[in-house]
């Protein structure tokens, strides 16, 4: 559809549940991902900008912006205009309470430029950049091929290689247009009936304490564990015998563990998948990821067999298992 001579378009059903997420949480950066890269050694300020101007330039969800017409989202893509990237001279104390301050900061939802760059010189040898993004438009894996991106435009610029017109990538778009045929589709029509089949019946919450999503707050922390070479070694050579992943087994781990401390026997755990099925999404920017609801039953001792199959909407991906609890 078009409004005032721009093309609107709906959100994706991953862009939705960010909109969904706004609306419960609004004023706050929940749906905001966050890095900071730091470079040490020599660095050509004017190069870095043109390598991110370069990105959004040729990456179209950079560009998205979201509006609204008659209570319902749409989004459209603004024609690139090279940006003069915000360049501060800092000291590394001024540094740390700059992005500290800066990453608290939520970006206005509606029709406003949803993401941002800011360049942090602490001094000759030691360069920053803050790389700001909403979660509407991107996700974790976009956020690092971004950095790639950045990165390759960087050494093409300082060393006189490539091109200097930018090509642009895949599209965004065109993902919404592959969901919207796949939910036309006789396999979207198998696969809602397995979701509904699947629950018929609603488990209860699983937790190991009280959680109410309306007055918990929003703060997280992040805790980071170090495994031992030995150990480490011992978890890998077993995903490989049993060919699966390191995040497969922590997921499993995890059902063990809810199981021997809650003594529930029907649980569900939320998880994230990329939820890039083909290649061309693989290569794609924008915001993919999917939230899928995993649904064990503990029967005995052992655990039953368990699916992750989804939606394409919010991925589509199969894993079954037996373990022993």
């Amino acid at each position: 559809m078009t409004q005032h001579n721009v093309q609107l378009f709906t959100l994706s059903q991953p862009q939705q549940r960010i909109w969904y997420t706004e609306l419960v949480y609004p004023n706050r950066n929940t749906s905001t991902i966050i890095t900071t890269v730091k470079i040490k050694g020599t660095v050509c300020i004017d190069a870095l900008q043109e390598a991110m101007n370069r990105v959004v330039a040729q990456n179209d969800s950079f560009r998205i912006k979201i509006t609204v017409r008659d209570g319902i989202p749409y989004q459209y893509v603004e024609p690139f205009a090279a940006q003069s990237i915000e360049t501060l001279q800092v000291t590394p104390e001024e540094a740390e309470l700059w992005v500290s301050h800066h990453n608290a900061q939520p970006f206005p939802l509606l029709d406003s430029q949803l993401y941002r760059f800011v360049i942090l010189q602490l001094g000759a040898e030691d360069t920053w950049f803050s790389f700001k993004m909403h979660h509407i438009i991107s996700d974790g894996v976009t956020m690092e091929q971004a950095i790639n991106e950045i990165t390759g435009n960087y050494m093409s610029i300082v060393h006189g290689t490539g091109s200097d017109t930018p090509v642009p990538a895949n599209s965004y778009l065109d993902f919404i247009q592959t969901e919207q045929s796949y939910e036309q589709s006789e396999r979207y029509q198998k696969d809602k009936v397995y979701w509904t089949e699947k629950f018929a019946g609603l488990p209860e919450v699983t937790g190991l304490k009280s959680y109410n999503p309306l007055t918990i707050s929003t703060a997280a922390r992040r805790e980071v564990y170090t495994l031992e070479h030995e150990l480490y070694r011992g978890v890998t050579a077993f995903c490989e015998a049993h060919n699966i992943s390191i995040f497969t087994f922590f997921l499993a781990a995890l059902y063990i563990f809810l199981h021997k401390t809650t003594g529930e026997q029907d649980l569900t755990v939320g998880t994230l998948y990329a939820n890039r099925t083909l290649k061309k999404e693989k290569n794609t920017m924008g915001m993919f990821v999917s939230t899928v609801a995993t649904r064990l039953q503990v029967a005995g001792i052992r655990v039953a067999h368990f699916s992750t199959r989804c939606w394409q909407g919010a991925g589509v991906h199969f894993a079954a298992s037996a373990l022993s609890v």
